[in-house]
């Protein structure tokens, strides 16, 4: 289990008995964690396309400019 935390897969820990608060925390920053995660992952891929089509405006001035 200690080579799973340590690669991290996984998020967090608690050892039994845990408290119901501290479980419910993990959880909700679990959650919240993993939006973010998610709502970056999606900014990059808009950043990447955005790079692409600029890129590619780039390239026909380019093609055009004497």
């Amino acid at each position: 289990m200690e080579d799973a935390i340590n690669r991290g897969a996984i998020y967090r820990f608690l050892a039994k008995p845990w408290e119901d608060d501290d479980l419910r925390r993990a959880v909700a920053q679990a959650l919240t964690d993993q939006a973010v995660l998610r709502a970056t992952r999606q900014a990059q891929q808009v950043v990447r396309e955005t790079s692409k089509e600029w890129d590619l405006l780039i390239q026909d001035l380019q093609d055009v400019t004497p």
